[in-house]
């Protein structure tokens, strides 16, 4: 079981339990994720590294979404979408995700590599 986290306009982060990584990617996704080759997953790790950084970096009062919205939420099911091909593809993924689930997403991820 990861957890999933949701940072508020103060930067603080909250979590909301999910039972499998998967969760937070459709059938299209995952059969792309599935598919990447070693050279890709290893260009796929650095980009994970840097885009969790750029969500600890990120201005939170950039965020356009009310932080009530997520308290007692339903975990972010399904914000992984859509065919991937290569490491840039997942990074695309990653950036569409709105920027309170992006790091769920992000972990999701890397917990889906390991």
């Amino acid at each position: 079981m990861i957890d999933a986290v949701w940072i508020d306009r103060e930067g603080v982060a909250h979590t909301i339990a999910l039972p499998d990584p998967t969760d937070v990617m459709d059938a299209s996704f995952i059969q792309g994720l599935a598919g990447l080759d070693e050279s890709a997953r290893s260009t796929l790790r650095t980009i994970l590294e840097e885009a969790q950084a750029d969500v600890f970096d990120a201005d939170p009062a950039l965020s356009t979404s009310s932080d009530e919205r997520h308290v007692g939420a339903a975990p972010p099911i399904g914000i992984l979408a859509g065919p991937v091909h290569d490491a840039a593809d997942v990074a695309e993924a990653i950036r569409r995700v709105d920027a309170h689930w992006r790091l769920d997403a992000i972990m999701a991820i890397d917990d889906y590599l390991d």
